[in-house]
């Protein structure tokens, strides 16, 4: 039997317990929508922090994901290479989290929004 990241809905064999690449649980259960569409929102200089940023979302409920900026959605010229990318209906509570975190001091105010939203 296989188990399935909530996030980014990858597949793995039973005896594994946490998706290596998000660092969740994982469910018995399939995702029912393999169309999930994420929006690049966050641009910061380090994995470390995206890595932070990604984590906190995720706490609060919001499906985040790191992608390169080699990758990214939009076309972006900065010293920034990382990007914190959201499920698309969640984008406007990942800001709101985002800029919190920042205020609070839990996130360095080193990165860039890069979305219009």
């Amino acid at each position: 039997m296989s188990k399935y990241c909530p996030v980014c809905e990858s597949e793995f064999e039973d005896e594994i317990l946490i998706c290596r690449k998000d660092k969740v649980a994982l469910k018995k259960e399939k995702p029912l929508s393999n169309s999930l569409i994420f929006i690049d929102i966050f641009a910061v200089p380090t994995d470390i922090e995206a890595k932070k940023i990604i984590f906190y979302l995720q706490e609060n409920g919001i499906k985040a994901l790191e992608n390169s900026l080699s990758i990214s959605q939009l076309p972006v010229f900065t010293d920034m290479d990382y990007v914190v990318s959201v499920e698309k209906s969640q984008v406007e509570e990942a800001i709101k989290l985002i800029k919190k975190a920042q205020k609070e001091h839990i996130i360095s105010k080193s990165g860039d929004f890069i979305t219009l939203t």
